[in-house]
């Protein structure tokens, strides 16, 4: 019942802290807390008082050390599930629970495991009687569900980034219906191609259905044979066929997604419905340059590919000027040029005020809107109460963009708030477990937090799955140093050229000289400024810190947070220089 806090507190939601409405979600999260404390000898949020229970349930995390450590991966996978803060990311229904459970390989040959499945399982099955949850038949509802990549059957291979184009879109609109959780593009790219079947993708992806299909574009039309299958019997639900001129390919997609969602029965809220029926005819050849433009903005390879990504939506917007999420992008495109130093200020800020405001105007409600409007609004303007904003309104439009769980995480690691930074990259690594990006992001939370065992794992996983990602390298040395390794720091970057960060390695191992011998070396003002501040100079650390914030970098913008800096934060001139950041105090800072 809404408005009255029910429950046992240890063992309480967070939105049965609250007072909120609850449903079997709830009971999930305290099925988690039953397990997390069998396995561990201790409850997940249990403390001394009423009061400091519930505070804990609604901003503690999990301490996650004090799992066994050879607790198998599904079974820590499983409660991390179950720890979701926000509902809608939450594992919700305890049959997933049981498939995730029953998909470890090492169990036949690892006797530890199997006394630890048996008391898992036991675990599942009190909590089925206890509760009286039966979701273990076929007929259990729906909630996660993939849309694989669309088979490009035009006999034409160029139209390939079209099919994997059409296949995103599917997933952004039907990710707008928020009781189900729609798997990333990102992620469902990984078994293009792939040989596997769909209970081998369901057991890897936690799916409970998937869409698979053909996209067929010949002529002036566009046809879409799509399939729904459930996971767990691998029978197909149903099939239909969308057949629609090339203009008419966005009310397409929107009549795929609306169908898929009505197949697996899902929740449309009236608001909802109203996104997804509100599609306007588009150029196909328009279409065709804002994806590729699309799918460069976010390629993250250097200068080449943000300037071709400009180049396709400006074509996309010659060709169809009324085409709104085209000028958002654009928009986007700018700003990040500019944000990742590829642009000057004066270069960017005026195509890209310009494009956000021309996309208001055309569709104001439009997700890539708001994030538009985000961007410019922090990288131009440093107005991050708005930009946060508009993040939100983004996410709560398509919740499983993984490009903008990344950015509403940045944000809030500047803002000094990385404990709900780190909410928001638990989800995005669930939408997509194989991002360099998100892991490397993950850790740098970690960092600011000075958590650095926990941070090294995900750091180094970034660099496994991308060793070229360097966001990695601006973390790692700092984790390394602050567990008492600063050797294996100076070894990790001595080789990719000089560096503030290297300066900083070289001081904490005793090669003052080396260091110095750096700063003639160094042209960035925020090299210079880790540089300076590693060797003891405060005033010239502060003055290319000053540097740094003018040119706006975007490294600067972490100053708030960035453990290097931490020794400056009761300097005079270093709080000055944090108030050129706009950044927001906390309710009841002074």
């Amino acid at each position: 019942m809404a408005g009255h806090i029910v429950g046992t507190p240890g063992y309480m939601s967070p939105e049965q802290a609250r007072g909120q409405a609850v449903d079997q979600r709830t009971d999930v999260w305290s099925f988690g807390c039953l397990l997390y404390e069998m396995l561990t000898g201790k409850p997940a949020f249990q403390r001394d008082t009423l009061a400091e229970t519930i505070a804990a349930v609604l901003e503690s995390r999990v301490d996650w050390r004090a799992l066994p450590t050879k607790t198998p991966k599904n079974v820590s996978e499983l409660l991390q599930g179950c720890f979701e803060r926000g509902v809608m990311f939450r594992l919700d229904n305890f049959a997933k629970a049981r498939r995730m459970l029953e998909d470890d390989p090492r169990r036949a040959s690892s006797a530890t495991f199997l006394r630890l499945a048996a008391a898992v399982l036991i675990a599942v099955l009190s909590a089925v009687a206890l509760w009286k949850i039966s979701s273990t038949r076929d007929t259990s509802p729906i909630h996660r569900i993939a849309v694989l990549p669309l088979q490009n059957i035009s006999g034409d291979s160029s139209q390939e980034a079209f099919s994997d184009g059409t296949t995103e879109a599917i997933i952004s609109d039907l990710a707008q219906v928020h009781s189900l959780s729609v798997i990333s593009h990102t992620s469902v790219m990984h078994y293009k191609g792939a040989q596997k079947t769909i209970p081998e993708i369901a057991r890897e992806l936690h799916a409970d259905a998937f869409v698979t299909g053909t996209v067929e574009r010949v002529g002036g039309r566009v046809r879409v044979n799509a399939q729904l299958i459930n996971a767990s019997s691998d029978r197909n639900m149903w099939g239909a066929r969308f057949d629609r001129e090339g203009v008419d390919i966005l009310q397409l997609e929107e009549d795929v997604a609306q169908a898929i969602a009505h197949g697996v029965q899902a929740q449309i809220t009236p608001e909802e419905s109203k996104r997804l029926t509100r599609a306007t005819k588009v150029s196909p050849a328009a279409y065709d340059e804002y994806l590729l433009g699309r799918y460069l903005i976010w390629k993250n390879s250097g200068a080449e590919p943000f300037r071709q990504a400009i180049e396709h939506l400006q074509r996309a917007i010659q060709l169809d000027p009324n085409f709104a999420a085209a000028h958002a992008q654009l928009a986007t495109a700018w700003t990040i040029r500019f944000a990742q130093g590829f642009a000057e200020f004066a270069e960017a800020e005026g195509p890209a005020r310009s494009e956000v405001v021309r996309a208001q105007t055309l569709d104001p409600e439009l997700a890539e809107t708001h994030a538009a409007v985000a961007h410019v609004a922090m990288s131009f303007d440093w107005d991050w109460v708005k930009g946060e904003h508009e993040l939100r309104k983004s996410l709560e439009i398509d919740p499983n963009s993984l490009d903008m769980c990344g950015c509403i995480a940045i944000t809030l690691i500047v803002l000094g708030r990385p404990q709900e930074a780190l909410t928001w990259l638990d989800h995005a690594m669930q939408l997509n477990p194989l991002s360099s990006e998100i892991e490397a992001l993950y850790g740098w939370a970690l960092v600011t937090e000075h958590r650095p065992e926990d941070a090294l794992p995900h750091l180094n996983r970034a660099r496994e799955l991308d060793p070229q990602n360097l966001d990695t390298y601006l973390s790692l040395p700092l984790a390394l140093e602050e567990t008492g390794r600063p050797e294996e720091a100076v070894k990790l970057i001595e080789g990719l050229g000089p560096s503030g960060m290297l300066a900083r390695a070289y001081v904490q191992v005793g090669r003052r000289r080396d260091a110095q011998n750096l700063i003639s070396q160094l042209k960035d003002p925020w090299d210079l400024a880790i540089a300076y501040q590693s060797l003891g100079d405060t005033n010239r650390a502060l003055d290319a810190i000053s540097m740094a914030l003018e040119r706006r970098e975007f490294n600067a913008t972490m100053i708030k947070t960035d453990p290097t800096f931490e020794s400056l934060r009761s300097n005079g001139k270093f709080r000055e220089l944090m108030g050129r950041l706009k950044i927001p105090q906390p309710h009841g800072a002074r």
